[in-house]
């Protein structure tokens, strides 16, 4: 029995340092993301291991003389596999001593830090502070720092300004220097889209001029699947239907598969539908249709209409001829077409002819046209006629440069003016006049 007890016994105590380690490695730091370092500076870090060391004042100090090489703030919180970067904001004025050594616990230790950034109002960096973390970059913000004993680990690449005490302490203990710019010109790098599939990362702002990181990104979940359901097609009498497959609209992953839908039955009307009207001259149809598809049956011819003839009439007018014919009402086909004669203007008759000396001077009756026309001859057949138009607003004319004593015919006509053409009215009888 006591065997027994024993055995229950280790074995509560194995799970119990199993549970305390296991969650001694999660990314929220045995259960915290937040503490202090110092009377009035505190630390934080976020789901993507960037830490932040924020407050007024100095950091404290961890480890001073020969300490054991498991002191130290990372220590204090196992945060060594999980931080990615550290930044010191302004306000705070040291980095304490062992601040961020560690290399106990498991033996784990911050090498997977990529970058330190020290701000302005650092003005020390204690011993050991960065000795055995294997930090890759360190960006030195301030021109004047003092620095403990081994401060940096030998391997890491220091930035800062020409001339500060960072390029002093570089070009000492062996490490790379990186001469900064006063102001950075930042390109995003390395930046990449989340996936339905795998997380995005939003990319780091480096100098294209001396390659400081001066800003590291973040994590961005991935999208997950947008499952929408495409495909789908409605089944008809003549084709089967499918229900359709649950596709994602982002990357096309097919989550699941549709099925086929039966083709329907024709459902036929009850009524007949017209499919071609009949004309005139041609047959029509018509049919019994199915009220899903355009499957017809029972398909019936339907006679011609024949012609229906109406008698039309266009008068005819001055100048322009008229016409007459029958007309189909439906199809407006003609037949029996006749020409109606273009309408003249009414004519006029001379009033007065009375002779002169070489001349005669001849009167008409006033008609609503556009103007007159008078012609004379020496020949009653008006042979070799001499024509002279007048307007419409005169009622006489005066003839001049007449042979004497020889007899001349005289005639007139109204016109009237239609598109640009002149219509003439039939002419006057003649009347004779011999000249003085």
């Amino acid at each position: 029995m006591k065997r027994i007890l024993t055995v229950l016994i280790t074995l509560v105590f194995a799970i119990l340092s199993w549970s305390t380690f296991a969650f001694a490695g999660s990314n929220d730091i045995y259960g915290r993301n937040a503490g202090t370092c110092g009377d009035s500076v505190k630390w934080k870090m976020d789901d993507d291991g960037n830490m932040t060391i924020h407050g007024t004042g100095p950091m404290k100090d961890y480890c001073s003389g020969d300490c054991p090489s498991y002191c130290g703030f990372a220590n204090d919180f196992y945060i060594g596999p999980h931080v990615k970067t550290v930044t010191f904001e302004d306000g705070v004025t040291s980095v304490g001593t062992y601040a961020l050594t560690t290399n106990g616990l498991g033996g784990k230790t911050t090498s997977n830090i990529e970058s330190v950034t020290i701000c302005s109002s650092i003005t020390s960096i204690g011993e050991s502070a960065f000795n055995r973390n294997s930090v890759k970059n360190i960006y030195i913000y301030s021109e004047n720092v003092t620095f403990g004993n081994n401060a940096i680990y030998s391997g890491t690449t220091i930035f800062g300004y020409s001339g500060s005490t960072a390029e002093t302490y570089a070009k000492k203990n062996g490490n790379t220097f990186v001469a900064m710019c006063q102001t950075h010109t930042e390109n995003i790098k390395n930046a990449k889209d989340a996936t339905c599939t795998e997380n995005g990362y939003t990319g780091e702002k480096v100098c294209s001029v001396c390659g400081a990181v001066t800003e590291y990104g973040h994590t961005t979940a991935a999208l997950h699947h947008d499952y929408q359901l495409m495909n789908q097609k409605a089944a008809t009498c003549t084709e089967s239907g499918y229900s359709g497959d649950s596709i994602c609209s982002r990357c096309n992953d097919v989550e699941s598969e549709g099925t086929v839908i039966d083709k329907l039955d024709h459902e036929w009307e009850t009524e007949y539908r017209i499919d071609k009207e009949p004309t005139c001259m041609e047959k029509g149809s018509k049919s019994i249709h199915c009220a899903n598809c355009s499957a017809t049956k029972d398909r019936v011819e339907i006679d011609a209409t024949g012609h229906k003839y109406t008698h039309v009439i266009q008068k005819a007018q001055i100048g322009k001829a008229g016409r007459e014919y029958d007309k189909c009402t439906t199809c407006g086909s003609q037949k029996n077409e006749k020409t109606i004669k273009a309408l003249t203007p009414q004519k006029t008759t001379l009033k007065k002819l009375k002779a002169g000396k070489k001349t005669f001077t001849v009167s008409w009756t006033k008609k609503a046209y556009s103007g007159y026309q008078i012609r004379y001859s020496l020949k009653s057949s008006m042979k070799s006629a001499t024509y002279k138009n007048v307007s419409a607003s005169k009622t006489s004319l005066k003839v001049k440069k007449l042979k004497t004593r020889k007899k001349y015919y005289v005639q007139i006509r109204t016109y009237k003016t239609v598109n640009g053409k002149k219509c003439y009215s039939t002419w006057s009888s003649a009347k004779k006049v011999k000249i003085k």
